[in-house]
């Protein structure tokens, strides 16, 4: 009998500190490390095809840069600065759209700024002798850009930036764009996004984007998932 108590306080002793033991090694299993999400800045060019002729035009962004067409902007100069600040509304009309035609969906970071480099340049008169070949942009110029983005089916406008400028004639101004976005947006989920720009002040036009040399384009910082 003793030797079957004795054999019995073993195998009790045995099981209880296996289990001790295999409780201690579940403890020691880490979990698997989620990845935490990869802040990426994701480049849009402004791209154009052509110039005064309606859906021909096709201003856009893109993540691919290539040759474009030059324009000039017709919405420059006193009136136009009137009719913006007269009526905001009745403005909403000479914003020129840029959307994205690809890059998108994404998934917004708003713990950084959208960012970007515009490039300005002013126009040559060319009306034979009147001006020519004198550069006629001058004087004070507003440059504008509006950020949309499309969130749950609707457009939420992100934030605008202003420069205002000398505008010199014959010359070139970089703008350098910088939307800060609403922290309550961070992770939103964008369906589509674009930009819309307006040239305003009271400088004389015509004006226009520089599109190849240098490119102009647009950062928009984004959550990408971790490989």
């Amino acid at each position: 009998m003793k030797v079957k108590r004795a054999l019995a306080v073993t195998l009790v002793v045995g099981l209880i500190f296996g289990g001790i033991i295999g409780t201690a090694e579940a403890k020691k299993k880490k979990k698997p490390k989620v990845s935490a999400p990869v802040q990426v800045d994701q480049k849009y060019f402004m791209r154009r095809d052509d110039c005064g002729n309606g859906d021909a035009d096709n201003t856009r962004l893109s993540t691919e840069d290539g040759t474009d067409a030059g324009c000039w902007f017709s919405d420059a100069g006193v009136a136009y600065e009137v009719l913006w600040q007269a009526n905001n509304e009745a403005g909403e009309v000479l914003w020129q759209q840029f959307p994205a035609e690809n890059g998108v969906p994404l998934v917004l970071d708003a713990t950084k700024a959208i960012g970007g480099e515009i490039t300005l340049y002013g126009g040559d008169c060319v009306i034979e002798p009147a001006c020519s070949p004198a550069g006629i942009t001058a004087g004070q110029a507003t440059f504008r850009v509006r950020a949309v983005a499309t969130i749950a089916g609707e457009d939420k406008i992100l934030g605008v930036f202003e420069d205002t400028f000398t505008a010199v004639p014959g010359s070139t101004h970089t703008s350098k764009v910088v939307i800060e976005i609403d922290d309550a947006l961070n992770n939103a989920a964008v369906e589509g996004f674009r930009i819309d720009v307006f040239h305003g002040g009271e400088a004389y036009g015509p004006g226009g984007i520089e599109y190849d040399a240098p490119a102009s384009f647009i950062t928009v910082p984004t959550y990408a998932a971790a490989s």
